[in-house]
């Protein structure tokens, strides 16, 4: 058993991604969309999937992100 969660760790060390972006947010409803699609791997160039991970915070928006308007740019 102990065994099976050391390769779990394994596993999940090994697709770790080489950066992670975060990006805190508040109160930024029009502009998050379009910083996410920046972001996004579509648009970055020779950069390999699991490269990267962009990780978003909210810090307390009155509006919550809206992630319809984020995939309607994708």
């Amino acid at each position: 058993e102990q065994r099976a969660e050391e390769q779990g760790r394994r596993d999940l060390t090994a697709e770790a991604p080489k950066l992670s972006v975060v990006l805190v947010s508040w109160n930024m409803a029009r502009e998050l969309p379009r910083t996410l699609f920046t972001l996004s791997r579509g648009y970055q160039k020779a950069l390999a999937t699991t490269d990267y991970e962009v990780i978003l915070v909210d810090n307390g928006s009155t509006q919550p992100f809206d992630e319809s308007a984020y995939l309607r740019l994708i």
